[in-house]
């Protein structure tokens, strides 16, 4: 009797250690996918903010709502985004904190324009492929996270600050560089 009493215990005491061991395992992993994702959107952000895409938001800000490859490149990138977003490398609130003004000044900019489009290919204007991804992401924030849509006066400084975003050349100018060839020749 007394061996089947141990025997129980034993039984339990493993048990309840398994218990502990797995909620110490879950609570783990949390933490590390919750630094991972920290860490994917600051890449994400770098790459939003490298001069080469402050460049083509710049150019896309300068034609509000029309298709240039510089709004192409953005919407690509969103795209990318919410592709990660919907595989759960990294989640919407994070998206809000770090992209959630971009996200609605090209979404609500351009959706006419994308809706033209989805129409013009024979897809429904709502729910048709075309940057699909980030209209999700968008409606997510506004109907899960609370987000407002923009004013129209939002919009317009949105669009404002993007324009003058862009990043100048490194290099001098060519006339300033014939100049200063000519220079160091006639010494």
């Amino acid at each position: 009797m007394k061996m089947a009493i141990a025997d129980s215990w034993a039984e339990l005491l493993s048990a309840l250690l398994l218990v502990v061991a797995a909620i110490y395992g879950m609570r783990e992993y949390s933490e590390h996918k919750s630094g991972v994702q920290v860490e994917q959107m600051e890449r994400l952000y770098d790459v939003f903010d490298s001069p080469a895409m402050v460049a083509r938001r710049s150019g896309a800000a300068a034609q509000p709502g029309k298709f240039s490859r510089d709004a192409h490149e953005v919407f690509l990138f969103f795209e990318k985004v919410a592709r990660w977003e919907e595989k759960g490398l990294i989640n919407v609130e994070d998206l809000q904190y770090y992209f959630q003004d971009a996200l609605l000044l090209y979404w609500h900019v351009w959706e006419p324009a994308i809706k033209d489009i989805r129409r013009s290919e024979g897809q429904n204007p709502n729910t048709g492929d075309l940057y699909q991804g980030v209209q999700r992401i968008v409606e997510r924030m506004e109907r899960e996270l609370g987000v407002k849509p923009p004013s129209d006066a939002q919009l317009k400084e949105w669009l404002e600050f993007e324009r003058q975003r862009a990043v100048p050349s490194s290099a001098p100018p060519e006339v300033e560089k014939g100049t200063a060839r000519s220079e160091q020749q006639g010494s």
